[in-house]
């Protein structure tokens, strides 16, 4: 991947790591015994607060748990992406698909389409990459 479109992933990702906090919707006790994979992969709903869908926080005020269901959120919206005309395209139609809530969605989709926006703008000759099976491991770490 060129080092722009891995400096934007990687800013996803990390604006999504420090802007979110999971749980109003969830029993948190539940999660102490998942991994990230087994959250990343798995059909627990996985919800935002209000705060955190605003802005970013510091990802050292997350507790680990949090951290976690963070994580398992940007993999789960990450592996739903294609490349479709040097454009990353959703391969799931809504929320439920990803066991994500409706809000927290919306906004992976519109960071995916602002993203798409930049590159379109910044240089059309620009060629983006598929996200790598490499890239959706290290998220699970």
């Amino acid at each position: 991947m060129t080092r722009s479109v891995l400096f934007i992933l990687t800013f996803l990702s990390i604006a999504f790591l420090m802007a979110c906090e999971v749980g109003k919707k969830v029993d948190r006790t539940n999660y102490d015994q998942f991994t990230i994979e087994e959250l990343a992969k798995g059909d627990q709903l996985i919800d935002f607060s209000d705060s955190m869908l605003n802005g970013p926080i510091d990802i050292n005020k997350l507790s680990n748990d949090d951290a976690k269901k963070a994580k398992a959120a940007v993999y789960r919206v990450y592996s739903n992406l294609e490349l479709k005309d040097n454009q990353y395209l959703f391969k799931v139609k809504n929320a439920e698909e990803l066991h994500l809530s409706e809000r927290v969605f919306d906004r992976f989709v519109k960071d995916i389409e602002e993203m798409n926006s930049n590159v379109r703008k910044e240089n059309e000759m620009e060629k983006l990459e598929p996200i790598s099976s490499e890239y959706l491991s290290s998220l699970l770490k």
